[in-house]
């Protein structure tokens, strides 16, 4: 998992927002990169914060930052049983190996009630990635929604959010290809995309939000 956020923070802040969580809250940010939304998480809604990424470099940029943080893979976290009450997944699904194992992780180390905010590129032309008979949760560097709709509820989700953020992703793409020239050479100045592939012209940026069923 790569250190960037397409969006940068903004999002995962205003999933925050929604969420409106207690002060004090524990977050666990999976694949968190540097720690930078866990590290603002804490800042800016006084929440307990955590990280998990596969990435032993992102893991100690994230201790620098603040947060506490370990290597671990989405598919088997080292926490207990309803330990958190968010967990976050920003620009993470569509690269995961083991979805279905990550999402049930997910639902396991939330308590009853907890929110999961799930942020990522997603495929535009949702019929056409469900008509190709492609079984994955991920087209053209994408997640199928309605894939991952069907996986929350299946897991015990119950789905309260979903939000279009498209708009947002092309803007911060366009800034990107103003101050660099290309988005190729803002990744080589950056050391790489968060996400599986760079965004094609179907791609989309969205923002889903559930809650763990009791």
């Amino acid at each position: 998992m790569g250190l960037l956020r397409p969006v940068g923070i903004e999002i995962s802040t205003h999933a925050l927002e929604l969420i409106a969580p207690e002060k004090g809250a524990k977050l666990l940010d999976i694949g968190c990169g540097d720690g930078t939304a866990a590290a603002a998480a804490a800042d800016g809604f006084g929440l307990k914060v955590y990280g998990v990424d596969i990435r032993s470099d992102a893991v100690n940029q994230a201790k620098q930052n603040g947060v506490e943080t370990i290597v671990g893979d989405a598919a088997k976290l080292d926490f207990p049983d309803e330990s958190f009450d968010i967990v976050m997944m920003e620009c993470v699904f569509s690269i995961l190996e083991n979805p279905e194992k990550s999402i049930r992780e997910a639902f396991r180390v939330l308590r009853p009630g907890g929110a999961f905010a799930i942020s990522d590129l997603f495929c535009r032309d949702a019929s056409a990635a469900v008509l190709s008979g492609n079984d994955g949760y991920v087209r053209d560097g994408g997640t199928v929604l309605p894939k991952l709709e069907k996986l929350l509820t299946e897991s015990g989700f119950e789905i309260e959010t979903i939000e279009d953020h498209t708009a947002e992703f092309r803007e911060k793409l366009g800034q990107i290809i103003f101050d660099y020239g290309s988005i190729k050479a803002w990744l080589e100045k950056n050391g790489g995309w968060r996400c599986s592939d760079a965004p094609g012209k179907g791609s989309g940026y969205f923002l889903m939000i559930s809650r763990r069923r009791a």
